[in-house]
């Protein structure tokens, strides 16, 4: 008794811990968030030691839920549903004689009044207990089939994670250990899929049901046996998930596997029968590492073609190997059901417009070759009698396969250079599916951005980068002083992300305090198969994040001193003169001491002729146009304080470096400056008729950094094939026109966060 008072004791403490602080912001906050970041993954590793453990978890979960709602403490809401549906995932059984479920439903029912983004929370929960009520562990299977690439209905999708990683020499010791991690934890179809039934049958019968005992008759079992016994399971959870009534669902479910379980083949002698409930976990993901070098998406065709080759039948092919048969023979009512036209799921990429795109009719594939029918064993038989009991009948017309979109999980790990370049490879993908659809209609795209530390080189030649007149966060895009060194790459829109979502801020953006041997260590060093703090973020991130931040993307109209015209596409920051120079030299490492970068106040003067459209929170403009000498210009998005996230007007932060006065001595320029700001939304800058030219560089990235640039023109990103003309945008059928005209056209980078929205 004082065990189980103590562990509830620890886990109250543990949940306060997590909720903690959330949503303000005291200077002192940084010094805690080492802290504080871990609490999650500490909850989760003390609830996981016993499986009575999560229904304590969500009973103070509960508790806490009503004292939020009696104090009206709206920041909580959002971490408080995420922290509820994810036990109630990883929950092995949840007894239907509990009213734990009923109550959450009725509790979480009262926000749906609140305003975003609690409402919107409170009803992704409420659509889970519903399921959960009628088809205990439903959740779990649901996941666990998309994540692995093995559903049997053909109403689910299946879901692949993508890691994009930079060069080797540029990937961190913790980064490459998550890769690592998450492509050798692979596990086979078989592994799955009893993991599958045993889930299943503890969800609905829990003690009731022997675990061991059957685990023992599943690994008896062929390919075949399983297949067939993962489908009747498939489809008794499916089945009650869809019924109307909660009780009726959920006694029919309990008594299907009651019967399925009795039918099991008995297990070979030597088992021993216990009815103890047991902490499943959810086994990793299968992942893809790729290494990232264009600004564009193309891998990901080949990266789905080869998916879906390898995602036959692995049931199929494990029974070949077993009994070695090679003939094969085309049937040929398969060969003309395959001749027919297969409709596509036309599936988007998420943003904030529907995109106007018209799909194509997929081509006709040529005929594939299938496997004979083999007999089927006595057991096999005998199960398929059984399932076919509980299987509903259908019409000849809803039995062929259909294709379901593909949800791809593209994870990028680094600051705002990488934000950046996801964001040319969005604009790139939009492009070019609005001219030829491809992945647009086999798949749907959720961007996640993990926020890495920044690489940090010395200074070289003539001394450290200067930031002259910054101050506090509305700093030049130029590089950041730190310790002697400079910070190449910063993590301002991981900060914004993290304004915007504090339960993001917590659990992902705050890692950043830890050092990279914390990231890496694993919760049980006994175990090396333990997943290491940073992978199991990505993992929670991954599956519990789904609400898309829409992130306005620029776009620069660029006229080099030969005449060519370029435009180019960022995210963050568009650095213009002196500060892009020094960002380039510092590229080259070790050569650049030999040019000697100088401070601002000594950087070659420009003379240019600068013209920027000034907006003010009012929504009113005023255009400026002036001729100035100065060094540098630089543009970014400012983000990291919420006074500067406005929603209702989309602007860069402009900061001018002038040379008020200037002296030229032997060893170079002794110029006077003043840094001036200002917050536009079109800006143009022109070099003078003497052929004045100068160097941009976006998003920090010393890729996209280019010279001999004598005009260049920023204004907003608008989606390909639209103009800046609103009023000549014909909405598609069905399609609801927007309240605000530049959603229309507006072209906006969707990176997923938990919530979309501030409390």
């Amino acid at each position: 008794m004082e065990s189980s008072s103590c562990t509830e004791d620890r886990i109250q403490h543990v949940l306060e811990r997590c909720l903690c602080g959330l949503g303000i912001d005291t200077p002192d906050k940084q010094l805690w968030n080492a802290g504080l970041c871990i609490n999650r993954w500490c909850l989760e590793e003390l609830v996981k030691r016993h499986p009575e453990n999560f229904l304590i978890l969500l009973q103070k979960i509960l508790k806490k839920t009503k004292e939020v709602l009696e104090e009206c403490r709206y920041e909580l809401v959002v971490p408080l549903t995420l922290l509820f549906s994810s036990t109630l995932l990883q929950a092995p059984h949840v007894a239907a004689d509990l009213v734990l479920l009923q109550e959450a439903y009725l509790l979480f029912h009262s926000f749906l009044t609140w305003p975003e983004p609690c409402s919107s929370a409170s009803k992704r929960l409420l659509n889970v207990l519903q399921q959960e009520l009628r088809a205990p562990g439903i959740s779990f299977q649901r996941l666990v089939q998309s994540e692995q690439g093995i559903s049997p209905g053909i109403h689910h999708s299946k879901t692949m994670t993508v890691l994009l990683v930079g060069p080797v020499e540029d990937v961190p010791p913790e980064v490459q250990s998550v890769s690592d991690q998450l492509i050798s934890s692979q596990h086979s179809c078989r592994d799955v899929s009893v993991l599958l039934i045993l889930h299943a049958f503890q969800a609905a019968l829990g003690s009731n049901q022997k675990l061991q005992t059957l685990r023992c008759a599943l690994q008896s079992k062929r390919p075949g046996e399983l297949e067939y016994l993962m489908e009747t399971v498939n489809n008794l959870m499916e089945n009650a998930a869809s019924t109307a009534d909660l009780s009726t669902a959920r006694t029919t479910l309990i008594q299907s596997m009651e019967r399925l379980g009795e039918s099991i083949t008995s297990p070979p002698e030597g088992c021993t029968e216990t009815g103890n409930v047991e902490t499943l976990v959810l086994p990793s993901p299968k992942c893809h590492t790729c290494s990232w070098e264009n600004d564009n998406f193309d891998f990901l065709n080949s990266l789905l073609d080869s998916d879906m080759d390898s995602a036959a039948d692995c049931f199929l092919e494990a029974e070949i190997d077993e009994e070695d048969k090679n003939d094969t023979s085309v049937d040929e009512e398969d060969e003309a059901e395959g001749n027919k036209d297969v409709d596509f799921l036309n599936n988007r990429v998420e943003s904030d417009f529907s995109e106007d795109i018209t799909h194509e009719d997929v081509q006709e594939g040529p005929p594939k070759l299938r496997k004979k029918p083999k007999k089927k064993s006595r057991s096999i038989l005998g199960v398929e009698r059984f399932s076919s009991f509980f299987k509903t009948p259908r019409s000849p017309g809803s039995c062929r396969r259909v294709q379901m979109p593909t949800l791809v999980r593209v994870v990028v790990f680094g600051g705002d250079k990488e934000a950046g370049r996801l964001a040319r490879a969005y604009s790139d993908l939009q492009q070019k599916e609005s001219k030829c659809p491809r992945l647009t209609k086999t798949c749907k795209l959720q961007f996640y951005l993990v926020p890495t530390r920044g690489r940090t080189t010395g200074s070289a030649g003539g001394g450290n980068t200067s930031t002259e007149g910054s101050t506090g966060s509305s700093r030049s895009a130029a590089s950041v002083e730190c310790n002697g060194g400079v910070l190449e790459d910063s993590t301002d829109i991981a900060h914004m992300l993290g304004l915007m979502d504090s339960w993001y801020e917590r659990n992902v953006l705050s890692l950043l305090s830890l050092s990279s041997e914390v990231l890496c260590q694993p919760a049980c060093k006994e175990v090396s198969s333990t997943e290491n703090l940073l992978t199991d973020m990505v993992l929670y991130y991954c599956r519990h994040a789904d609400q898309p931040v829409l992130l306005q993307l620029y776009q620069a109209e660029l006229t080099l001193a030969g005449g060519e015209r370029k435009r180019e596409v960022f995210l963050h920051s568009l650095e213009l003169g002196h500060s892009a120079g020094i960002r380039a030299v510092k590229a080259m490492g070790a050569a650049s001491k030999r040019f000697g970068i100088d401070k601002e106040r000594e950087a070659v003067p420009l003379d240019l002729r600068v013209g920027y459209n000034k907006v003010a929170v009012s929504g009113r403009s005023q255009w400026t146009q002036t001729e100035m000498v100065c060094t540098s210009i630089n543009l970014y998005k400012a983000c990291r304080k919420p006074e500067q996230l406005d929603t209702r007007i989309e602007s860069l932060q402009l900061t001018m470096t002038e040379v008020l006065k200037s002296s030229k001595s032997k060893k170079g320029y002794n110029q006077h400056i003043c840094v001036s700001e200002v917050k536009v939304d079109k800006v143009q800058v022109h070099g003078r008729e003497d052929g004045t030219t100068f160097a941009v560089c976006l998003d920090q990235d010393e890729k996209k950094f280019i010279q001999s640039v004598t005009r260049c023109e920023v204004s907003l990103c608008s989606k390909s094939g639209s103009g800046s003309d609103w009023r000549s945008y014909k909405p598609s059928p069905g399609q609801v026109q927007p309240l605000h005209p530049s959603y229309c056209s507006l072209l906006c980078l969707p990176l997923t966060s938990f919530s979309a929205s501030p409390p």
